[in-house]
């Protein structure tokens, strides 16, 4: 993208490495009539006499927004700089992440603890930690697992709203298992659940809470369990004492 324009009129010779210089009046194309200023020559040397202030003062401006342009803003993903507060842009980051296929590590870090309360609908809470698990598995029996969603918004103070969540993914890599449950063999089939809806509470910059609600019959990893061909109604193993 960033491409050198070279511009030849009949007295004056200017270079410009702004990719718009086309189209940027700031920079200089112009013909003097009397005194002829060469500022670059044909070969792309420079042989050169003294430019004028005005020049100088175009050439420093074009050097700041090329420098302005190619700086990074922030190191939050880009994908997530749409969002405006700090806690949608924290969540969405987590989201991100997630369609990444970033390390369990990676995916830890945004909850305060490992212990952070995580309340799925219709079965009992489990902690960040466990629920991290849960999404490495996933990850690693649908290589292309991928979460979309209408919007991530902060419904009030602290508190994080994703509308329609949506997880998908194509079983291609390992045996997918989860709980207690028995791992069923790598299937190749393309799994889509139904949308649910989460409440993230944030406290400073880390998630302090989560909680599912369903919106259909398959959600989470129960959802690709029983899609895939499992059963849930199997009791628990037997306690080990």
């Amino acid at each position: 993208m960033k491409l050198k324009q070279l511009f030849k009129p009949s007295k004056w010779v200017v270079i410009s490495r702004h990719h718009d210089a086309g189209d940027d009046p700031t920079v200089a194309r112009k013909e003097q009539q009397g005194d002829e200023h060469t500022i670059f020559s044909t070969s792309n040397k420079s042989s050169v006499s003294t430019p004028s202030r005005s020049s100088h003062h175009r050439e420093k401006k074009s050097k700041e927004r090329k420098r302005r342009k190619t700086k990074p803003t922030s190191s939050i993903p880009q994908e997530v700089e749409e969002f405006k507060t700090a806690n949608e842009k924290l969540v969405a980051g987590l989201v991100a992440v997630i369609n990444d296929h970033g390390t369990a590590e990676e995916m830890a870090s945004f909850f305060k603890s490992g212990d952070v309360r995580v309340k799925l609908e219709d079965v009992p809470s489990i902690t960040s930690d466990v629920w991290v698990v849960a999404a490495e598995q996933c990850i690693q029996s649908f290589p292309d697992f991928h979460f979309q969603y209408e919007s991530i918004k902060e419904d009030r103070s602290g508190v994080v709203l994703v509308e329609e969540l949506q997880a998908s993914g194509t079983h291609t890599g390992e045996p997918y298992a989860f709980a207690h449950f028995p791992p069923i063999p790598t299937s190749h089939r393309h799994i889509v659940n139904d949308p649910e809806r989460l409440w993230l509470r944030v406290k400073d910059g880390k998630i302090t809470s989560m909680e599912c609600v369903s919106l259909g019959g398959f959600t989470g990893p129960p959802g690709f369990y029983v899609q895939l061909g499992g059963k849930t109604e199997m009791p628990p193993p037997p306690s080990e004492e």
